[in-house]
């Protein structure tokens, strides 16, 4: 079975599955009978495959005709937390790193929390098709702020982790030698939030029903 193949079963079966999480809603076209499908996650695996492609043919027969893989970028070497003083308390994380020749990949970036840890991905989609260009050796240096959905948390602690939490920088060459240097980084960390980060309501939780006897007294 080719690797295309695979694939198309593993899109169509994580399409039936409890086991996909969608970054973005997917959008179907009935002209074309396509749907697309911006971002797939795994249970273990966040960004597995990105920009899914189907073609509806008949039944519940659908034809894959486009996807990428998500691979983890190896050029993240800092991560900061960020918190704001004011109540509710905010929080967010600042990654730095570099990346090199996107070698016909895009970047793409995302979060999910699962229980007490939020998990942020810096990936690029590598296409299954023929490269469109060739590789270059460039090297650019990047910088992006991750604000963290902390509104409505419990008071406690709570951990994050990118790209599954350690990640080499080896890969990275040195220019005048040309030999690979640099070290593993820590991308994990903890946050306190000391109080329930949730505002106190002066109207009634949604749904309230109201006894039509207490509107209209009387009646």
């Amino acid at each position: 079975m080719n690797l295309r193949k695979i694939t198309l079963l593993a899109c169509v079966g994580l399409l039936s599955t409890p086991f996909a999480l969608y970054a973005d809603n997917p959008v179907y076209l009935p002209e074309s009978r396509q749907l697309f499908i911006p971002a797939i996650d795994l249970m273990n695996q966040q960004g597995a495959y990105y920009n899914a492609s189907l073609e509806f043919v008949q039944g519940d027969l659908w034809r894959l005709t486009d996807v990428s893989r998500g691979e983890d970028i190896r050029g993240v070497e800092k991560v900061r937390v960020i918190r704001t003083t004011s109540f509710p308390v905010q929080v967010f994380l600042e990654v730095e790193g570099w990346v090199s020749g996107h070698c016909g990949g895009n970047l793409h970036t995302s979060q999910r929390r699962v229980d007490d840890t939020f998990e942020v991905a810096i990936q690029l989609a590598i296409s299954y098709g023929p490269p469109l260009m060739f590789c270059n050796a460039s090297v650019s240096a990047f910088s992006w702020i991750f604000p963290l959905p902390v509104y409505g948390l419990k008071a406690g602690e709570y951990r994050y982790s990118v790209n599954g939490g350690v990640q080499s920088s080896r890969a990275l060459p040195d220019v005048s030698t040309g030999v690979s240097v640099g070290e593993d980084h820590k991308l994990t960390g903890s946050f306190i939030i000391e109080a329930d980060n949730i505002l106190k309501r002066e109207a009634p939780e949604y749904p309230f029903v109201i006894s039509p006897s207490v509107m209209h007294p009387g009646k």
